[in-house]
């Protein structure tokens, strides 16, 4: 690549910032990424992507062949459609959701742990964790000195904060912008197959079901390996299981800060036994709440060397798809930005301006799309229930 190159660091090790690093790497151009956490595998962070054509297609354009390769064969095999039932396992006939058609090709539904293995083979020499952000300060020249909490620093042309929606270097770049909480939380988890072959009823067991009950709705999502794998992979083994995903308001969740697993039950009661027992055989150390954020809108900004990608900017349900589908397509807007700049076309400034241009049409429109799915659903503009199926 020619000197024209800048060294970019980027800040976040999510699914966002290597999709970009792994696109840098292919084009040649010098990063380092810096995760606060100690490792790939330090924190659970959902169990399930459902990654749509955007999010293939930017996956595709930044990865090698080899990997992207990879990458539809861990997936699993795609579902045979989405069901729509109630907690009795009754079918319901009116609930059909434009929005949720898929467009021609379907949907890859991956783990999120083997996405991001795939996403760090090649360059782990270039990522660096537990290393947590803790300011930048910009020099006359345009360059970025990036301070970490441990006392060290590096020295960089370009800082991209893909540190998802806490984001430290949001917090920098914009001051006193934060997501706003909905009043909405997200219970997540996961069902071993092997433990629910013979409880847990048949159609959940091989499609994907959206379950609506009032005041809340939840996605199942059957999760069985790809049956041609290659031999030798170097990626954690992960047993097939069953991803569940329950949304609603805070307030229909009583008593789960005291007992999650209890405040379930409770919930689910009077529910299919057949349906129960997902919940019953749940992996106790896999259920996660996550309360449901929503990005407020940010102005047109004066351009600099610091910009954001994914959450960081357009925060969304911390289980949603789309949301993971845009950061997948930001990393891939930045990627050619970045090339122009490389390849002499276009100056680093003017070149991050386009790119912040599209970030913000970007994210404004998955943001709205995530509404009208609320509207689809609930009538509610205040349940972002698309997340949980996109």
């Amino acid at each position: 690549m020619t000197t024209n190159s800048p060294h970019v660091t980027i800040i976040g090790a999510g699914i966002g910032g290597l999709c970009l690093a792994q696109g840098l790497q292919q084009a040649g151009i010098a990063f380092d990424v810096y995760e606060k956490d100690a490792a790939n595998d330090s924190r659970r962070q959902g169990y399930r992507l459902r990654l749509d054509q955007t999010g293939l297609a930017a996956l595709a354009a930044c990865l090698p062949p080899q990997l992207n390769a990879l990458l539809q064969q861990c997936g699993a095999p795609p579902s045979p459609g989405v069901g729509m039932i109630d907690a009795q396992l009754s079918t319901l006939k009116d609930k059909g959701l434009q929005d949720w058609q898929q467009d021609g090709q379907p949907d890859l539904r991956i783990n999120r742990l083997s996405l991001r293995e795939i996403l760090l083979a090649g360059i782990s020499e270039h990522v660096h964790f537990g290393k947590a952000f803790d300011r930048y300060r910009e020099r006359a020249d345009g360059k970025v000195d990036v301070y970490f909490t441990d006392g060290s620093g590096v020295l960089t042309d370009m800082l991209v904060g893909a540190d998802g929606v806490h984001s430290a270097v949001m917090g920098w770049r914009f001051p006193g912008v934060r997501p706003e909480e909905s009043g909405d939380v997200c219970i997540y988890g996961t069902t071993a197959m092997a433990a629910a072959a013979h409880r847990v009823a048949p159609e959940l067991q091989s499609d994907t079901s959206v379950l609506f009950e009032p005041g809340l709705a939840m996605v199942i999502d059957a999760m069985p390996s790809q049956p041609n794998m290659p031999p030798g992979l170097a990626l954690t083994d992960i047993p097939d299981y069953l991803y569940w995903a329950m949304i609603g308001k805070r307030e229909r969740f009583v008593g789960m800060e005291q007992d999650l697993q209890g405040c379930i039950a409770g919930i689910t009661a009077s529910w299919s036994p057949a349906l129960q027992a997902l919940f019953e055989l749940a992996d106790p150390g896999a259920i996660t709440v996550a309360p449901i954020r929503h990005a407020r809108p940010v102005p047109a900004w004066k351009t600099s060397a610091i910009t954001v990608l994914g959450d960081a900017i357009h925060a969304m349900s911390p289980a949603s798809g789309l949301g993971a589908n845009t950061a997948l397509a930001d990393a891939a807007a930045l990627l050619q930005a970045l090339l122009d700049v490389a390849h002499g076309h276009s100056g680093l400034l003017p070149a991050i301006a386009r790119y912040e241009h599209e970030l913000r049409l970007r994210g404004n429109a998955a943001v709205a799309a995530s509404r009208r799915g609320s509207i689809q659903l609930l009538g509610s503009e205040e349940n972002p229930m698309q997340a949980l199926v996109d």
